[in-house]
């Protein structure tokens, strides 16, 4: 245990993850949390952006977040697009300090504002490549994340969490020079929430029927490629896709059937050249409460895992990037008592898989072994963080994992 910093505990297990979102770039992590009471969920958020020094927590600054999104929402595992909210690179920090705020540069050091980007309001995700952010901006009165309704009851937050809130909704993919602020193109697209990549020559997307791709300096069309997608979904999922080399990976995302016991959906690989479709493949169940797919790329090798449930095999599938042969496959050489995934998509290093039925599975892709450690789990929706050669993890008020987890 390198360092311990507060808060101990987050709010509540059945609403809105406290943690919306963690990065790390320069030594320093930054993440945005819901500070508020723990005694009731019922009393005010108090949304912040924090930042620590990255190797032993000291704390360096914070930043006040005025409106976010709605904390008694239920389905604790979202929204799922939070996470794309907040940026690091070097010694700079792009977040949105509101729900419906553009995006703000900020001195990674003092957390001092350096300009706001005012043509991005209402901004949703945010990328950055090569000095130029890459943002989705939505209408004031479209925001994914944010419901803007006032409800009666906690039973009329429940049906509408479950209406399906991400939908089919266009948006404004904008361009953006970091340094200077501006506005280098725009462009109107429907866009299915997390899919947004950029590699060196491209920007992608999914627009509900298929993969798209454009020139990443002047957004002209390349190329479009379908790939099945369920278009309306819960809150708390999104499809995935995944750029790594000259290869675009997507899965979407099922729907009820997606989350049942035992449910599979299907992986794409398509050419970012061109868009041909390389191969396809059973996509193994992974996550829990609509969390989105896992696609690991270690080393040129795509991983997935069978891992939803306690019942799932677990076993991990490792797949030839260019051709979808399976060039490695192992289970579980453990015996422990496997629970649900947690309520987090997996994250990975060059080495590990870093699963979750129990709190964190390391997993040793090159000796197919597994190493429990069953003390430490992630935060709802975002989960951990490994970099630095550490893994950060957030307070949570799990109550899936009591007997085991420390704090």
């Amino acid at each position: 245990m390198q360092w311990v910093g507060n808060p101990r505990w987050s709010r509540h297990h059945d609403h809105v993850s406290s943690l919306s979102a963690m990065v790390s770039a320069n030594g320093r992590i930054f993440y945005i949390i819901d500070e508020g009471p723990k005694a009731s969920i019922q009393l005010p958020p108090q949304w912040v952006l924090v930042a620590r020094d990255a190797f032993n927590g000291t704390l360096l600054w914070k930043r006040p977040i005025e409106r976010w999104h709605e904390h008694l929402w239920p389905l604790k595992s979202g929204p799922a697009i939070l996470p794309r909210r907040l940026v690091a690179v070097g010694d700079r920090v792009y977040a949105t300090l509101n729900i419906d705020s553009p995006v703000t540069e900020l001195d990674a050091a003092t957390g001092k504002t350096l300009q706001t980007y005012a043509d991005t309001a209402v901004a949703e995700e945010i990328l950055c490549y090569d000095g130029v952010l890459y943002v989705v901006v939505a209408g004031a009165d479209s925001l994914r994340s944010d419901p803007k309704k006032v409800y009666a009851t906690m039973n009329d937050i429940r049906a509408d969490a479950n209406s399906g809130l991400w939908g089919e909704a266009p948006r404004t993919v904008m361009a953006v020079a970091a340094a200077s602020g501006k506005t280098l193109w725009k462009k109107a697209t429907n866009l299915m929430p997390l899919t947004l990549a950029v590699d060196q020559a491209s920007v992608y997307l999914h627009d509900g029927g298929n993969v798209v791709c454009w020139n990443r300096t002047d957004a002209a069309d390349r190329w479009s490629s379908e790939t099945p997608n369920q278009r309306t979904l819960r809150s708390s999922a999104a499809p995935t896709l995944v750029v790594y080399d000259d290869v675009v990976l997507f899965s979407g995302y099922a729907g009820a059937a997606g989350r049942s016991k035992g449910a599979s959906t299907t992986m794409y690989a398509l050419s970012a050249r061109d868009g041909k479709r390389l191969w396809e493949a059973e996509h193994p169940p992974s996550g829990h409460s609509g969390s989105s797919k896992d696609i690991l790329v270690l080393q040129g090798v795509v991983w997935c895992g069978a891992n939803a449930q306690g019942s799932d095999s677990g076993i991990a599938t490792g797949r030839d990037l260019h051709t979808g042969k399976v060039v490695k496959e192992f289970p579980p050489d453990v015996r422990t008592h496997w629970f649900h995934q947690r309520c987090y998509r997996a994250k990975a290093t060059d080495k590990y898989l870093l699963y979750s039925r129990t709190g964190i599975e390391f997993v040793d892709v090159a000796t197919s072994h597994w190493t429990c450690h069953h003390w430490v789990r992630g935060a709802c929706l975002y989960g951990l963080m490994p970099a630095n050669g550490l893994i950060y993890n957030p307070p949570h008020p799990c109550a899936c994992y009591l007997d085991a987890k420390l704090f």
